[in-house]
């Protein structure tokens, strides 16, 4: 019998883990898009060339990620860990139910 011990590469890194890691990161690199602000300019990243800039006539994901950068909305939501809007170009807002 061989009393040798087997050792992991990652010990506490679980099948199932693995599996949702690898998902996540297949995931992230279907939206080949990236931005960052630079002073008072905002620069985008997308590969891919509308073929106009109307947002009504948007073909994809993509393109509504790009015209999310361009054209404000009514309202905006606001970062943190729950849910909140603020007013954009909307004056007012009454949410019903």
């Amino acid at each position: 019998m061989n009393d040798l011990k087997t050792t992991s590469i990652f010990p506490s890194l679980t099948r199932r883990q693995l599996f949702a890691g690898t998902a996540a990161l297949g995931a992230a690199t279907m939206f080949p898009i990236a931005a960052w602000a630079d002073g008072s300019r905002l620069n985008v990243r997308a590969y891919l060339e509308p073929d106009d800039y109307d947002p009504l006539d948007a073909s994809g994901f993509l393109e509504e990620l790009l015209y999310g950068c361009i054209y404000r909305k009514l309202i905006q939501y606001v970062p943190g860990e729950e849910w909140y809007w603020q007013l954009d170009l909307a004056e007012t807002i009454e949410q019903a139910s």
